[in-house]
């Protein structure tokens, strides 16, 4: 999956994460997700995913990623998961369970990457 059409607005996120280090490390990550939706070209998706690298914490990864989405395809081939986003979030979180998603998409990350090599 390529990233580099998304290069752009991560470096800005990224530079903004750096020279606002302080004020944002004080606040949580609905907050910060909302902080960093303020910069140019940085939506829902790039805010997602810099706030789950930058805390750590994957509970706020944007879920329909295609690159998730092709993860559990991969790791679940015979199961029929949704094209459209939303339904495959959907269908993850009955798969997976709400309260174990982030397990679950580390799982599917590590599935992914056990099978690259």
């Amino acid at each position: 999956m390529g990233m580099s059409f998304k290069r752009d607005a991560l470096k800005s996120a990224a530079r903004f994460i750096l020279e606002h280090a302080d004020r944002l490390e004080k606040i949580q990550a609905p907050d910060l997700l909302d902080e960093l939706m303020k910069i140019h070209r940085v939506g829902s998706w790039t805010a997602r995913a810099t706030v789950a690298d930058y805390t750590n914490e994957l509970a706020t990864y944007p879920y329909g990623d295609a690159a998730i989405r092709f993860y559990a395809r991969e790791a679940l081939p015979y199961h029929e998961w949704p094209k459209k986003e939303v339904a495959f979030i959907q269908e993850l979180h009955k798969v997976a369970g709400v309260e174990n998603i982030s397990s679950s998409i580390a799982t599917l990350i590590m599935v992914h990457e056990i099978k690259r090599v």
